[in-house]
């Protein structure tokens, strides 16, 4: 740990959601819910991965209801937001 906030570092997760799309009142339930997970756990100090503690963050992303949508989504998050999906 860094001793000054009692973690390590952080992480991200991608999440590809259809917000605009055909499912958006699911959608909308599923980013409630992550976005709740991700602030319960960095209220209670982050998450232990591999031996290190390290508070998450979360990007979400409109994939706009369509598979070419989703695919530019997952191709961003790889190349530069995500450490998780």
């Amino acid at each position: 740990m860094d001793g000054s906030d009692g973690h390590d570092g952080e992480f991200t997760i991608g999440a590809a959601l259809s917000l605009g799309g055909g499912n958006v009142r699911q959608a909308r339930m599923a980013a409630a819910g992550l976005v709740q997970a991700v602030e319960d756990a960095r209220r209670a100090g982050g998450v232990t991965v591999g031996g290190r503690r390290l508070l998450p963050r979360l990007a979400l992303l409109d994939d706009g209801g369509t598979t070419e949508g989703l695919r530019h989504s997952l191709d961003y998050y790889r190349r530069q937001l995500a450490d998780y999906l």
